[in-house]
């Protein structure tokens, strides 16, 4: 399903020229930051939610109409036994010279590649998974429609984890825009603070 995404800010990829630019939805143009990117008309997100926020974004996201905008609540910390939920959103997946007649059809494939990593506070690999489609079979939107990939991977922090900085870290090669994104964000695993 394809919508619109809140996350504070209404985002959209607004195309200029043969490249795009994240925008609010006032049309005012955001800078590129560490977790989301855009270049040659193509643009990714990455975020972190709790698992019951992930579930319930889920829930808003294939559950609401199409032109209603879903809210996600990122968060930037954890606990031991905590399950986060990474998530990826992307717009202007389809090929540049792909009819608007083939994308209202679903005739336009995403070809994008992803790959999802976490880098533990020792700068060793927690997790690091082999690339994926980042659509898995899913229909491109037009270019201003946020998508959500079907691709999530969940993290449950065991008893045993370092407190410290977890990196999360997502590749996105689209070699048919020649865009490579590579995208990142932090979640702080913290102890339990006494009551």
């Amino acid at each position: 399903m394809i919508r619109p995404f809140a996350l504070a800010l209404l985002l959209t990829l607004v195309p200029v020229a043969a490249d795009a630019q994240w925008c609010t939805r006032e049309g005012a143009e955001l800078e590129d930051t560490p977790s989301q990117q855009s270049e040659r008309g193509f643009g990714a997100m990455l975020q972190i939610a709790t698992e019951a926020e992930s579930k319930r974004f889920h829930e808003e996201w294939y559950g609401t109409p199409t032109a209603h905008a879903p809210r996600l609540e990122h968060t930037s910390s954890a606990h031991r036994g905590d399950t986060v939920s990474v998530l990826v959103l992307y717009a202007g997946c389809a090929l540049d010279d792909t009819t608007a007649e083939a994308i209202d059809a679903g005739q336009a494939p995403c070809k994008a590649q992803l790959r999802l990593r976490v880098v533990a506070p020792d700068g060793k690999d927690y997790t690091d998974l082999e690339e994926l489609p980042l659509a898995q079979s899913q229909p491109s939107a037009p270019a201003h429609i946020m998508q959500l990939s079907p691709v999530e991977l969940k993290i449950r922090f065991e008893p045993e984890d370092a407190f410290g900085d977890y990196r999360f870290e997502a590749r996105i090669d689209h070699p048919d825009k020649d865009s490579l994104l590579q995208l990142s964000t932090t979640v702080t695993l913290k102890p339990v603070e006494a009551e």
